[in-house]
Formats: structure tokens, C-alpha cells, sequence
């Protein structure tokens, strides 16, 4: 008994379900007939068209006129280093010959610079001979104060010896009082030479300094007999020859420029118009 109620319980459940899906269904179905169709409108605007183009990049050549000047990249202005006169210039040397590197395009006077050259060789020569006689001075008192030395010892052993003579009365007062002044006569020599030795440290520092100095000022004297001879730097053209035989120059004045005509440029001048398209 029992189990018939708990299947008629099942079976009620699932009608009701069956009839739930039935009246909904039925009013799903009723609402799309009641379901009213909206009024359609002509639009008479009709939306852009739009064109897709494909673009390719290109180079574009614009001219433009413009006016300049052309300029050598490479200029020199080659000046005096020295103060001296114009003595050589070769006839050929003038604006618009073309020259080497390393050829003479002017010489200065230079006979002052190699006055200075030979004075200076001269006081070298004299400070070399100083130094050579210290070197001989050294040698030779190395050779006095050796024998110095010697005398000093010997008298000083008579020294010591005449004491004991005198005392026991084989000697007399004078021998006593010779060998006193032997010893201080030796001693006084080998003190003298001693000093002599002492100075020639200081006389050979400044025969050395001396001779620098000399030094010194023949290598400038070289310097300014090189300078005298005016070079051309590199390979190029005469634009412009500023002195002539003669002239008096001194350090810093331009002799002349030399360009190099393998390279140049123009600086052009636009107008602003064309700014905006550069």
C-alpha cells in the first residue's frame, strides 16, 4: 500500500511539469503572433563612399637657383716665425703657381741667426775644454793628495818618534820642534788639496750649466735658419703672395696662402621661400 502512494506521487509531479511546459509554450507562441512589425523608413541620405589609395614612396629631385663662391677646404696662411728681410723669391712664385710640399717659396736673411750659430759653437768648444782640464785637474789631485797622504803619515810617525829622543837626550830641542812644523806643514798640504778637491764638484756643475745654455741657444739658432727657409706645407695652389724681395717681416705676418684645389665647396645662399621645401 505503501508503495503505490509514493508512485502515484512521482507520477503526479511529472504531469504537472508537462503541463507547465505546455502553458508556457502556449503563451510563447501567443506573444510572437501579437508581436507587431515596425514601419520601415526610405532614408534618402546615402553614406561616403571611401576610396583606399596605395601609397609608394619615391625620391623627388626639386632644383633651386642660388648663387656662391667656391672655397678651397684646405687653406693655409703661411706667416713669418722670425723677424728678418725678404732676400729670395723666385719669379715663378706668385698667385696661381702650383707648388709642392716641402719647396722653398721664400728666404729670409738669416746670416744674424748664424752669427748666434758660430758664437755659440764657439763658447761650447771653450766650456768642452774647461770640462776636459777639470776632468785632468781631478785626475792630477787625486794623485797629489795620494802622496799628501804619505808625507802626512810619515811625519807624523817622527813626530811621535822625536818625544822619546828628546826625552832620553839623544835628540836635541830642534830636531824636536822640525818635526813639529813637518807634521803641520803636511798636514796644511794635504788640507789644501783636500779643498781643491771639494771644489771642483761646484766648478763642474757650473762648466755643465754653462754648456747648456749654450746648447740651448745653438738649437734655437738652428731653429731660426730653418724658419729663415719658407716652405709650402702640402701640395696646392698660390692664391696670394703678400711680400717681395726686400720687405721686412716680422713673427706672425702673412707671406702668402696656399690652397688645396682637389677639394672645395660652395656655400649657396637660398632664398627663405624655399626654406620651408629644404
Amino acid at each position: 500500500m505503501a508503495k503505490r502512494s509514493g508512485s502515484g506521487v512521482v507520477f503526479r509531479s511529472i504531469l504537472l511539469i508537462v503541463v507547465l511546459l505546455l502553458v508556457g509554450g502556449g503563451v510563447g507562441y501567443g506573444l510572437l503572433k501579437l508581436k507587431v512589425e515596425p514601419p520601415r523608413r526610405q532614408n534618402d541620405v546615402l553614406a561616403p563612399f571611401v576610396e583606399v589609395l596605395k601609397v609608394e614612396t619615391e625620391n623627388v629631385v626639386e632644383w633651386f637657383d642660388g648663387y656662391g663662391t667656391a672655397q678651397s677646404i684646405r687653406t693655409a696662411r703661411v706667416a713669418a716665425e722670425v723677424a728678418a728681410r725678404v732676400v729670395e723669391r723666385a719669379d715663378d712664385i706668385r698667385a696661381g703657381t702650383a707648388v709642392e710640399q716641402g719647396r722653398v717659396l721664400l728666404r729670409l736673411d738669416d746670416r744674424g741667426y748664424r752669427l748666434v750659430l758660430e758664437r755659440g759653437e764657439a763658447q761650447l768648444a771653450t766650456q768642452q775644454a774647461a770640462l776636459d782640464e777639470l776632468k785632468a785637474e781631478a785626475q792630477s789631485l787625486k794623485t797629489l793628495t795620494t802622496t799628501a797622504e804619505r808625507e802626512l803619515a810619515v811625519a807624523q810617525g817622527e813626530r811621535a818618534r822625536v818625544p822619546d829622543l828628546f826625552e832620553r837626550e839623544q835628540a836635541a830641542k830642534k830636531e824636536y820642534d822640525v818635526a813639529e812644523l813637518e807634521y803641520r806643514r803636511a798636514q796644511r798640504v794635504l788640507q789644501g788639496y783636500e779643498r781643491e778637491v771639494a771644489m771642483l764638484g761646484p766648478r763642474r756643475e757650473r762648466t755643465v750649466a754653462m754648456m747648456q745654455s749654450v746648447q740651448a741657444d745653438l738649437n734655437l739658432a738652428r731653429l731660426n735658419i730653418e724658419r729663415c727657409a719658407v716652405k709650402a706645407p702640402f701640395d696646392g695652389r698660390l692664391q696670394t703672395v703678400a711680400v717681395d724681395v726686400g720687405d721686412r717681416v716680422a713673427p706672425g705676418t702673412v707671406l702668402l696662402t696656399l690652397i688645396d684645389p682637389s677639394t672645395v665647396e660652395i656655400p649657396i645662399q637660398l632664398p627663405a621661400m624655399v626654406y620651408d621645401h629644404v
